[in-house]
């Protein structure tokens, strides 16, 4: 029984519940069910409905929805599935309601299918692999090979696996490992060396990118998807992997706006394969499904399908825009935070934890780690689109496509720093936070790197160790307040107080040390911020309401931020004059621009809280274009002008739409 609050009543008495069951020949069984001999006799019974309510069986409930998807819901490309972005999800015996969905994966033969689909088996050692392969019966459609699932491999196992998968099985087979970001702390950053190095060794180890979105079940703001993306963007930038990606519509839990906005994003930030997981039905899955009682979200994974086969000729071997500013993934703070073990009687939350003693592999700081994630998110809130670079793409000469690179963490590879001086004498902006680099990889005094910021020294104290958005950061109080002309900012997680050598001091705290300096150097300007700039800026927009796990009762998107907090972490792209590549009358509507030789994909998610009416957009295009098409209105705009090289147009967005500027 589905539905809640249905009224029968059931002629003669019994005390055994309704249930409803299914006979060898497909036709519903209603009535007591009693044993007779050995055997289940069905004993009929009187039902008399209430006349707002249907008890529907899970096959009623399939058929239902694809009836909704065949008449009633949107069916953009003509009805035409997409042919290279390829969505698996798992439904139980029904490929009839799995093919109305959209899904081109898995599907018997007479169903509309990718060539290459079939998908997927975990395989955790070379033998495992040769085996699956000698049971094999079509080698040639079998598309992704799992090499584990929430865990991980180095890079020399994965060539191995790789090389002898593509061997027995085919060249067509894409081979990855689901890395798990919500656990442990700190959640969604993943580790470094997996998550970055393995990639950048080369595709001979792994060939797709692959984890997982369950944002909604952890405190985390939901936009964070875009830190997501932006890592695995800049992990297989060296060789261009594939992006495998888990959207897990799973409901209740999972909120129909947010996984509207989940599935057009990753395919706006280059997703090649979409990954529901368990969709239906419920009664197989003790949590991953969509629940019958939410027709929204199955009408959002066909919506989203069809919607991207749309976007997908500009999607397919398209590159992904972003404007000159990036932010630094060190690799000297992930390694050296994860190692520091701090006493739990020293944090104001783990110390009112009874077991925190006990769970050695939490008790290390998240402090910078978290404020890189808080720092990007900012910075979209400014509606930058940044990118993540590693300490050795410094080394390697990537700055040059940069104006602005921030900077969070208290350990900074010394490798760098000669670098990023020469970058700023030429012009660049540098702002550090988070400790501002003041530690080398081995945990030394960084000389050079406090000589770059123009500070003789700097000391440091904190007053928590773990932050997490939803939860820790939203109740811990300030350290300390930084004055800023007549601005006050509650600073949040450390008190760094800078000894300025030739930088000038702008910000104070409050009882007059340096809390934020500028130093000229060159053409060029560096800011050193002594607090987790971040965090901050995303404390001073957080609810003051219970972490609910997901679910209808909190999820939201924060929104109103200090502008003090805003103004602080903006120095650094106010100074080098960013010029955005597309901006919206609304700062929290995240743009990305694909550009391909078919002409422009622009995706817009909507990460406000409702949607936005006439919202104004301004995109920097070479040349104006034939068109400008609404994916999900179905429609072209009529309200568009371009001028001097800029493309300006109003549209209607609800959540999350894709927007097609053909040449």
């Amino acid at each position: 029984v589905h539905d809640e609050g249905v009224t029968m009543s059931i002629a003669g008495a019994s005390t055994i519940p309704l249930q409803i069951a299914r006979n060898s020949s497909g036709t519903d069984l209603v009535g007591d069910f009693t044993l007779q001999n050995g055997e289940v006799v069905v004993v009929p019974v009187d039902i008399t409905w209430n006349k707002n309510r249907r008890i529907r069986t899970s096959r009623q409930h399939a058929q239902h929805i694809i009836q909704l998807a065949k008449t009633e819901w949107r069916t953009a490309n003509d009805g035409q599935k997409p042919k290279h972005l390829l969505y698996f999800g798992f439904i139980n015996d029904n490929p009839v309601l799995k093919d109305a969905l959209g899904y081109n994966t898995e599907l018997p033969d007479n169903f509309d299918h990718a060539k290459v689909h079939r998908y997927f088996t975990h395989t955790h050692n070379e033998d495992q692999i040769t085996k699956l392969a000698a049971d094999m019966t079509d080698k040639a459609s079998f598309k992704v090979l799992s090499f584990g699932d929430e865990s991980n491999v180095d890079y020399e196992k994965a060539k191995r696996m790789t090389a002898l998968a593509k061997k027995l099985i085919g060249p067509q087979v894409e081979t990855g490992i689901n890395y798990t970001p919500h656990y442990p702390l700190p959640q969604y950053y993943g580790r470094y060396a997996e998550w970055i190095d393995i990639f950048k060794q080369g595709k001979d180890g792994l060939t797709m990118f692959w984890t997982e979105d369950y944002l909604f079940s952890v405190p985390q703001p939901p936009q964070t998807i875009s830190w997501m993306f932006a890592i695995m963007n800049c992990a297989t930038k060296y060789h261009h992997q594939l992006i495998h990606m888990y959207i897990m519509p799973h409901a209740p839990g999972q909120i129909a706006e947010f996984l509207r906005r989940n599935m057009v994003f990753s395919i706006g930030a280059g997703a090649d394969h979409i990954n529901h997981f368990c969709v239906a039905p419920a009664e197989r899955h003790s949590e991953n499904f969509v629940s019958w009682t939410h027709p929204d979200h199955f009408q959002i994974i066909h919506e989203s399908i069809y919607d991207s086969a749309e976007a997908e000729p500009y999607q397919v071997n398209g590159k992904l825009r972003s404007d000159r500013v990036a932010l630094v993934l060190s690799h000297a703070t992930d390694i050296n935070e994860s190692q520091l073990a701090f006493n739990v009687a020293d944090d104001p939350f783990m110390s009112q934890c009874l077991n925190a003693a006990d769970e050695k592999s939490y008790n290390k700081q998240t402090l910078c780690r978290k404020d890189q994630q808080m720092l990007y998110l900012a910075l979209k809130h400014a509606q930058c689109n940044l990118d993540l670079i590693t300490e050795d793409d410094i080394v390697d000469g990537y700055l040059k496509h940069y104006d602005a690179v921030y900077f969070a963490g208290e350990w900074l590879d010394s490798r760098t720093v000669t670098h990023l001086d020469t970058w700023v004498q030429a012009g660049g902006v540098l702002y550090a936070t988070a400790g501002m680099g003041h530690l080398n990889e081995v945990g030394d005094k960084n000389g050079p790197m406090l000589k770059l910021l123009g500070l003789r020294d700097s000391t440091i104290e904190k007053n928590v160790y773990i932050l997490r958005p939803f939860m820790e950061m939203v109740l811990v109080e300030p350290i300390d307040t930084i004055t800023m002309g007549d601005d006050k900012i509650p600073a949040v997680g450390i008190r760094q107080v800078l000894s300025p050598n030739n930088a000038a001091v702008i910000g104070t705290w409050n009882d007059g040390t340096a809390a934020v300096t500028k130093r000229q150097h060159g053409h060029g300007t560096v800011y050193a911020v002594g607090t987790l700039a971040g965090s901050t800026y995303i404390k001073s927009g957080l609810r003051m309401t219970p972490w609910a796990r997901g679910g209808r009762k909190m999820i939201y998107n924060p929104t109103e931020f200090d502008p003090a907090t805003a103004k602080l972490v903006r120095l650094g792209i106010d100074t080098a004059k960013i010029t955005r590549e597309i901006e919206s009358s609304n700062r929290f509507v995240e743009g990305l621009i694909i550009d391909s030789d078919l002409g422009t994909l622009i995706t817009l998610v909507n990460w406000d809280n409702q949607p936005l009416p006439n919202l104004k957009v301004r995109v920097r295009l070479e040349n104006a274009p034939a068109r400008i098409r609404s994916v999900q209105q179905q429609r072209d705009l009529k309200d568009w002008k371009f001028s001097d090289g800029v493309l300006t147009f109003v549209t209607d967005l609800e959540w999350a739409d894709y927007y097609l500027l053909p040449k």
